[in-house]
């Protein structure tokens, strides 16, 4: 990932409501290196930036998830920004989903204990500038990621998916 990029995106993490620093261990002859992403939550918008090779990705996401779905239906998150270089392993894969279809859900009951139909939701939502959306960005010519990022794109509906190439 362009260091510039993270350097400027972990700056403005100043006075976040949740911050989890960027983790990493070397390779060894045993073992593979664990690297676990920032994960960060200012101002509505949850922030997952780096690479993520966790040892144990449930136990490393669950704070996460349970964050999501505990913070959305009150409208305390609305965008979730996904800034990753790689992931590679089903078990991140899954985690992710899981932060997605909890951010999905939880905008769901947000507007339902607001007793909004869907014109009245489109029309607040672009009134307070506030769309719920899930962006996931990748690097030019990483297909990989793109793939991923459009298989997640086809399973999320209720939120707006938006696939967005990182600027360099």
């Amino acid at each position: 990932m362009n260091q510039d990029l993270v350097s400027r995106l972990e700056q403005d993490f100043s006075g976040a409501k949740y911050y989890l620093k960027e983790t990493r261990t070397e390779k060894t002859q045993n073992a593979w290196p664990v690297v676990t992403p920032t994960i960060a939550l200012k101002d509505k918008d949850l922030y997952i930036i780096g690479n993520s090779f966790p040892e144990n990705a449930a136990e490393f996401y669950k704070g996460t998830i349970d964050m999501v779905k505990k913070l959305t239906p009150k409208g305390e998150i609305i965008a979730i920004n996904v800034y990753l270089d790689n992931f590679l392993r089903a078990s991140t894969s899954k985690c992710l989903l899981d932060i997605f279809k909890a951010f999905e859900y939880g905008i769901k009951e947000h507007y339902s204990d607001l007793k909004l139909d869907f014109d009245s939701r489109l029309d607040s939502q672009r009134e307070s500038g506030e769309w719920p959306t899930i962006s996931w960005y990748y690097d030019n010519g990483n297909h990989d990621m793109i793939e991923a990022g459009e298989d997640y794109q086809r399973i999320i509906k209720g939120v707006s998916f938006q696939l967005v190439m990182k600027e360099k």
